[in-house]
């Protein structure tokens, strides 16, 4: 049988800041609810429900 898999719900905080000319960084943090439907983990014993996530991410662009 497979699990009914429910909503999940990602909201997403972000800003691009120019550094220098040319060069930007953007931070950002991500907040997961439900992941993957609500469904629990296959991986552990009893199937147990993955747990909300936190997502933090940092990205660099340099233009030449």
């Amino acid at each position: 049988a497979l699990p009914v898999r429910r909503s999940e719900t990602a909201m997403e905080l972000t800003y691009q800041a120019v550094v220098a000319s040319g060069f930007t960084v953007q931070p950002s943090l991500q907040y997961v609810v439900g992941p993957g439907g609500r469904t629990g983990n296959p991986l552990l014993p009893g199937f147990p429900r993955i747990r909300n996530a936190v997502v933090v991410g940092l990205r660099a662009t340099i233009q030449y």
